[in-house]
């Protein structure tokens, strides 16, 4: 018999039948998606960290309504998106003017550890000017295009993880993008 990871469905079943070990298995399935949408969206290891786990928390409280024969990934993200979100309200920071940390272990922005080092930081410098901007964004466009480029989902995708018609999706993006190309044009 093989190892192969059990399917969600059965992770899920697992989990309602009161088994702690499937739970943790979900979590630790979906941790990094989780968190990497945290950190986008905070721009805080810390913060992101935290909302992680008021993610996870939810996600575990609201496994009675979730349907196992459903895709569990768009669920998560949903709520992950949902919990930045609240958080950030929370917070007062709809708009961060500072940077966010330049110490982002689980989401590596330039893979390619054979460049040169001049190369490297350049590349370093591109992506802190990138975040500075992103973190301008308005809280709906920053998790659009965290979830359109960091996470690669359609605007369909992204449209049923925020609940929210496909063609605000759409100008949310497009919105996005001309400002990021405008702040990074200013920044020059």
């Amino acid at each position: 018999m093989t190892d192969q990871p059990a399917p969600e469905e059965a992770l899920v079943r697992r989990v309602l039948a009161g088994d702690r070990a499937a739970f943790e298995a979900l979590v630790s399935r979906y941790h990094r998606i989780v968190f990497a949408i945290a950190l986008r969206m905070t721009g805080n290891r810390a913060e992101a960290e935290d909302v992680s786990q008021e993610v996870f928390l939810r996600v575990y409280r609201g496994l009675r309504q979730f349907d196992p024969a459903l895709p569990f990934l768009p669920w998560v993200r949903r709520i992950a998106g949902n919990a930045a979100l609240n958080h950030l309200r929370r917070r007062g920071l709809e708009r961060r003017h500072a940077a966010p940390e330049s110490d982002r272990g689980e989401i590596p922005d330039f893979p390619d550890a054979a460049a040169d080092p001049e190369e490297r930081a350049a590349r370093a410098e591109e992506a802190g000017r990138l975040e500075r901007a992103l973190a301008l964004l308005p809280e709906n466009q920053r998790l659009a295009v965290t979830l359109k480029y960091v996470e690669g989902l359609t605007a369909e995708e992204i449209a049923r993880a925020m609940g929210a018609p496909r063609n605000t999706v759409k100008t949310w993006l497009l919105r996005a993008r001309e400002r990021l190309r405008e702040e990074l044009k200013n920044e020059l």
